[in-house]
Formats: structure tokens, sequence, C-alpha cells
């Protein structure tokens, strides 16, 4: 029966190929589409969220421009943190962490 199934649907998107290459394409950034948003989604609620006040965390970067194309750099200078915490008002607590990469 299933099998009969298959065959007609077949027979039916060969016969309209058109309409089939269209309802194709629909489905597949219909699809995309979805993953992309909850990748978003993802990425947003998996920040730690367990201090108190952790909407006031905040992770400062690095940004330069090499060859014409900006970039973002995890990495920021050494003094930076003293010097946000002497020179910054409203700013409670800078810590720092340091990441080693070996390859």
């Amino acid at each position: 029966m299933i099998k009969n199934y298959f065959k007609t649907a077949f027979r039916n998107f060969w016969r309209h190929k058109l309409f089939t290459l269209i309802n194709v394409i629909g489905l597949s950034i219909g699809i995309s589409a979805a993953l992309v948003i909850y990748l978003i989604v993802h990425f947003d609620f998996t920040f730690d969220k367990s201090f108190n006040d952790s909407n006031r965390i905040y992770r400062v970067v690095s940004n330069y421009t090499y060859a014409g194309e900006p970039s973002y750099n995890r990495g920021v200078c050494g003094p930076l943190p003293e010097a946000v915490r002497t020179q910054v008002s409203g700013i409670d607590v800078a810590a720092p962490f340091f990441c080693f990469i070996s390859t």
C-alpha cells in the first residue's frame, strides 16, 4: 500500500516539475530560517544566569581593523582591568581572565 503512495507521489512530482522545485526551495528556506533562529536563541540562552545581577556583567573585547576588514578579539591588554576600575564610574568589580592556547 505504501509503495503505491510513493509511486503516485513520484509521478506527480515528475509531472509538475516547476511546482515541485518551488515547493522544495520554499521548504529548504523555511528549514534553514528555523535553524538559524534556533541557533541565535540557543546562543542567547546559554549564558550563565546563576550569578546575582547577571544582567550587569559585561565582557570587554578588542576591535581592530586589518587590511580594511574590521575584526574583534577576545583579548585585551593586561593593565585594562585596573584602569577601568579606577577611571570608569559605575564599575564595582573588574576581573581579568587569561586564556592560554597551546599550539
